[in-house]
C-alpha cells in the first residue's frame, strides 16, 4: 500500500526572504532550545552545587550520635528545599536569557511592494504572470514565486466531491 501512495502538491511556492531580514529570522524552535540549553546548565549547576553541600552535611551529621533519627525526619524536608532551589536557578537563567536577548525588530526594507508571480506554463506567450501589492508591515519577504499543478487541483476537487467533471471549452 505504502508503494502505491503518492503525494502530489498542487502549489509548489518559491518565497525569498528580504536580504535585511534573513540574518535576523530566528525560528521559535530555535529560540525555545536556546532558552532550555540555558535553564538545563543552570539546573545542573545547581544540583552539582547542592550536592558537594550534601555530602560536606552529611559528614558533619554523622558524627552526631542520633543521626538516623535526624536524617529521617528531614529527608522530605531536605528535598522539597532542594528542588525548590534548582527551580528558582532554571527560572532565573531562563529570566536572564530572555533580559540579554531581546526579540529583534525587523529591519525596515526600501521595497514598498510584495511580487508574486504566477508560473502557468500552459501558456507560451506569457509563462509567469506577475501581480503586486502594498507590502504590510510585518511581512518578510518580497518575491514569491508560485507554481499551480492544474491537474493535482482539479483531481484534489475531485476526490473531495468538489467536481465530477472538469473540461476545458477552447
Amino acid at each position: 500500500a505504502v508503494r502505491n501512495l503518492r503525494i502530489v502538491s498542487p502549489l509548489q511556492a518559491l518565497t525569498i526572504p528580504d536580504p535585511e531580514v534573513k540574518e535576523e529570522i530566528t525560528t521559535a524552535r530555535r529560540h525555545f532550545l536556546d532558552r532550555f540549553k540555558v535553564g538545563l546548565e543552570a539546573e545542573s549547576k545547581a544540583r552539582r552545587e547542592l550536592a558537594e553541600k550534601k555530602s560536606e552535611q552529611l559528614q558533619a551529621d554523622a558524627t552526631a550520635p542520633d543521626w538516623a533519627k535526624q536524617a529521617a525526619s528531614s529527608v522530605n524536608r531536605i528535598r522539597n528545599a532542594d528542588e525548590k532551589h534548582i527551580e528558582t536557578a532554571f527560572d532565573n537563567a531562563v529570566a536572564q536569557f530572555d533580559r540579554d536577548r531581546p526579540s529583534k525588530k525587523a529591519a525596515k526594507n526600501s521595497n514598498r511592494y510584495q511580487f508574486v508571480g504566477l508560473i502557468n506554463s500552459a501558456s507560451s506567450k506569457t509563462p509567469i504572470m506577475w501581480y503586486a501589492r502594498k507590502k504590510p508591515t510585518n511581512a518578510r519577504w518580497s518575491v514569491r514565486l508560485v507554481h499551480a499543478d492544474q491537474a493535482a487541483i482539479v483531481k484534489d476537487l475531485f476526490n473531495r466531491g468538489k467536481v465530477d467533471i472538469f473540461a476545458r471549452y477552447e
